[in-house]
């Protein structure tokens, strides 16, 4: 296989994680970090590594504690966005974490990562 068709093959599966925010100064949306997420379920479970979401302080496992003001959110190639709902559990030595994205309900548009058997 090309490497091309690999990427093409591969990219749906690759999504990327911002933290966006309103600018008191300007009004205008800025972002603040960026990391690179994968599905893992068809329900909006997604593997990132922790250091991205240690870096912006989003906390853990608690929908309700995720700062609303700060918009956490997920883009994949088409400009699809899905917002976090939460850090559904992380592993601070692998440096790996779940997030959990709102589908609103969609399921047919994820391609969890699988491993090779």
């Amino acid at each position: 296989m090309y490497p091309e068709e690999i990427y093409e093959k591969r990219l749906p599966n690759i999504h990327l994680f911002l933290q966006v925010y309103e600018s008191n100064k300007s009004n205008k949306l800025k972002i603040n970090g960026a990391g690179t997420a994968f599905p893992i379920s068809e329900d909006g479970h997604f593997l990132i590594n922790l250091h991205i979401i240690d870096d912006l302080g989003v906390g853990s496992g608690d929908p309700s504690k995720v700062d609303t003001s700060i918009h956490l959110i997920l883009a994949d190639y088409r400009g699809t966005i899905l917002t976090i709902d939460s850090v559904v559990t992380y592993n601070r030595a692998a440096d790996i974490a779940i997030l959990k994205a709102n589908t609103n309900g969609k399921k047919d548009r994820f391609k969890p990562v699988r491993a090779r058997s």
